[in-house]
């Protein structure tokens, strides 16, 4: 950064003279109050720093580094915006007229009607369904019970006579070999 024109015809004599004439402990500024002696002084010092580059107009040191990364990272920022504003696309406006808004307004009544009645049936009948079918699967497996129990008392009953068949035979036998 360049020196300002003006600190060309400033010596370093003459600041030094401005500041210690200005300072707030000098016997120069003892008739002023101590808020307006150091007021004073920071504007001096301020104006030599601008005057020597080493600070802009708004007081901002431009060696603190710290002030010059968040000006930096600001600037950036600001950049990315604008950036980012005029890259988004604009999106076409759609103006309806009255007719067109009633079309559509008819068109989702008319899906909402459809759809409730496509749903509406089988979330009332499918449980009355449902339990048709179990208590038609509760009477035919009642039925298959008593038949199987039916059947099952048959047999036992056969095999009851056909035991006892057996035993009267053994019996006869024994009683034949034993007349023999």
């Amino acid at each position: 950064m360049g020196r300002h024109p003006v600190a060309d015809h400033i010596g370093p004599i003459t600041d030094y003279d401005l500041v210690r004439h200005h300072h707030p402990d000098s016997t120069h500024c003892q008739a002023l109050t101590p808020p307006e002696r150091h007021a004073r002084f920071q504007s001096i010092t301020a104006a030599y720093d601008i005057l020597r580059g080493k600070a802009t107009s708004s007081g901002i040191s431009s060696q603190d580094p710290y002030m010059a990364e968040v000006l930096r990272r600001k600037r950036f920022n600001e950049a990315h915006l604008r950036r980012r504003h005029h890259a988004r696309p604009e999106r076409p406006s759609y103006e309806a007229s009255a007719d067109d808004r009633v079309k559509d307004r008819i068109i989702l009544a008319v899906g909402a009607i459809t759809l409730i009645l496509g749903l509406v049936p089988g979330l009332f009948m499918l449980p009355t369904h449902l339990d048709k079918q179990h208590r038609s699967a509760v009477s035919n497996l009642r039925q298959a019970r008593t038949e199987a129990r039916e059947l099952g008392e048959e047999r036992r009953s056969e095999v009851r006579k056909l035991a006892r068949d057996i035993k009267r035979q053994s019996e006869c036998n024994d009683r034949g070999a034993t007349n023999d």
